[in-house]
């Protein structure tokens, strides 16, 4: 049979552009080598926050100790805790397998190899089948990456995979590379009991973040009891029968050794491209990327790519876009492509939370461009000092003649959902007067962010 679109991949990019090409009426095939939903659903995205939702009602239950609460973890099953998580996935996971039969997507388990630019051949262990599809979307994202003399085995150092579903609580760990990932599960380990080491090689963790939002979550987690070693190498790791040991050194050029239970390897990803035959087709990857036009379209006009196999950046959200847009491409080629470049959200799910999006105040000033920055304190929201959530801040840079916004960081509780109602401005192209004097409910932490832009306009009230 030949379909109209065959999508390599299910996760975010995969299982989202296949459902849009259905609605737009192509007949479409997703072929999948294992659960549906891809890396997000079954060990990622969702998973991670199912775990940090329970460090938070965890550290919870410790802060009503002040009220005369008695706490007896004694018997605390950290087993039930990942199991909480795989559970939520699993169901997720079950849910993308029915949305696509729904949309009527055939679903096809095995690994794609491509053939030639219009074949693909899924294998199944012996069993073989070629598929014949005039259309082809990559979107087989990226799996952990190693470093030198640090190869997961998932026993002893760990990917963010081994990481999520441990039946054991560490009493130890190291964390070597400090972004996204390895930020979220630092809070995890350290909200549950575990001592935590989080091993950074720049100078500050989260080094593509604001600085001084930074700096706030930085001191949050020194406060929790987590070790941030910043301007860290590890020189070497050796398997003891304790676990671990680290060789570091640290700044100023002085070494240390750490022994710790488990090693957690967040270092970056490595692209899934490698074993998709694409020397059949043929194309060229670099650095293990696909290089795509403006329509996601590769170097071969029938096949697209999307998701993590683009140098884009690799969050899910992202992903997702960019499969729609590359299917709308396929069916209406005249349609003008969707340019989302300073509009993309970068989450950060610790305690407290960061979220930011747009430019950053670092590279306006390096830019010289003209910018006003307006800051409102968490301390300065009702409802931030009722739930005991002071610390954080909202940064607002926006332009001093148009009055739009050019970028936004806010760190501090639900940063994450605070983050949408100041891109939508921007998107809009919309003055942040707008914001200033929209009626927002009391007591909410949006309100945060109307005081912002009052703020901004001088105009501001709470401060």
């Amino acid at each position: 049979m030949t379909y109209d679109l065959i999508v390599i991949g299910s996760g975010p990019a995969g299982y989202v552009g296949a459902i849009r090409a259905r609605q737009l009426g192509l007949q479409t095939a997703i072929v999948e080598m294992d659960k549906p939903g891809g890396v997000c659903l079954n060990v990622g995205c969702i998973p991670t926050k199912a775990l940090i939702h329970k460090a938070k009602e965890f550290r919870a239950a410790e802060g009503l100790k002040k009220h005369g609460l008695q706490v007896d973890a004694s018997r605390f099953d950290f087993s039930g805790v990942t199991q909480y998580a795989k559970t939520v996935s699993t169901k997720l996971s079950k849910s993308v397998a029915f949305l696509l039969k729904k949309a009527g997507v055939e679903a096809i388990t095995g690994s794609a190899k491509f053939l030639s630019p219009t074949t693909v051949e899924v294998s199944r262990g012996e069993e073989k089948e070629v598929l014949t599809g005039k259309h082809f979307l990559i979107a087989t994202g990226s799996r952990p990456k190693n470093l030198p003399g640090l190869s997961i085995d998932e026993e002893r150092i760990l990917s963010s995979t081994g990481a999520l579903f441990l039946k054991q609580l560490p009493k130890k760990i190291a964390i070597i590379g400090a972004g996204a990932i390895g930020v979220e599960f630092a809070y995890i380990y350290r909200s549950f009991g575990s001592e935590v080491y989080l091993i950074e090689v720049m100078p500050r963790i989260l080094p593509l973040e604001d600085s001084e939002a930074v700096e706030t979550l930085t001191k949050q987690y020194i406060k929790q009891g987590i070790q941030v070693l910043t301007s860290t190498k590890v020189l070497q790791a050796e398997a003891i029968d304790e676990g671990m040991r680290l060789s570091i050194q640290k700044q100023d050029g002085e070494a240390e050794t750490l022994i710790v239970d488990k090693v957690l390897l967040s270092v970056g990803r490595t692209i899934n491209t490698d074993h998709l035959g694409l020397e059949n087709i043929p194309l060229t990857t670099e650095k293990g990327f696909l290089s795509v036009n403006s329509r996601y379209q590769t170097a071969v006009p029938h096949i697209y790519a999307a998701g993590d196999v683009i140098p884009t950046p690799l969050l899910a959200h992202v992903a997702s876009e960019e499969a729609i847009n590359a299917i709308e491409s396929i069916v209406n080629p005249q349609k003008e492509p969707v340019d989302f470049s300073g509009l993309i959200p970068s989450c950060i799910y610790s305690d407290p939370e960061l979220a930011s999006f747009g430019e950053q105040e670092a590279l306006l000033v390096k830019a010289s461009r003209p910018f006003k920055k307006t800051v409102f304190p968490y301390r300065g929201i009702g409802k931030s000092v009722a739930t005991d959530q002071p610390e954080g801040f909202i940064k607002l840079l926006s332009d001093p003649e148009t009055e739009q916004v050019l970028g936004v960081t806010i760190v501090g509780a639900q940063a994450t959902e605070l983050i949408h109602e100041t891109m939508l401005l921007k998107q809009t192209k919309q003055s942040i007067r707008t914001l200033a004097h929209m009626i927002h409910a009391h007591p909410t932490f949006s309100e945060g962010i109307m005081e912002v832009a009052k703020l901004a306009l001088g105009e501001a009230i709470n401060l």
